[in-house]
């Protein structure tokens, strides 16, 4: 048995993300879904371009990867939106394709950029995290 020799305060979802170089979910309940879909937002607001993966374990994620394209048929997610979310069945496709990821251009620089304004400083991709 290993004693612990330090005690340090768990970091908060935003202090892990700005460490990160992406987000990868595994399959997991309530408070995995939570965060996929948050760091999801944040990609397409434009507060984040890190990749965001789900590790599709035995098919683990099927229905929950049919609603997003339901979401999108139905329009309240985007083409681009809805390729946000990199999805793989092994952890090996998964790095592959998260190194291959291009992030979309930010909502928020799009929507500025549609009313003629420039765009604002939170919509550079990264300054939020």
């Amino acid at each position: 048995m290993h004693a612990a020799t330090r005690l340090a305060p768990a970091l908060t979802c935003h202090a892990q993300a700005k460490s990160a170089d992406a987000f990868i979910a595994l399959p997991g309940g309530y408070g995995t879904l939570e965060e996929l879909l948050e760091v999801t937002t944040w990609q397409q607001l434009g507060y984040s371009a890190k990749p965001v993966g789900l590790l599709n374990i035995a098919g683990y994620y099927d229905k929950l990867l049919q609603f997003f394209d339901h979401a999108h048929s139905e329009g309240f997610v985007s083409a681009k939106g809805r390729g946000i979310v990199v999805t793989a069945n092994t952890p090996e496709a998964l790095l592959d394709a998260l190194e291959r990821y291009v992030p979309p251009p930010s909502l928020i620089a799009l929507k500025a950029a549609a009313a003629g304004a420039p765009a604002p400083v939170n919509a550079d991709a990264n300054a939020f995290l």
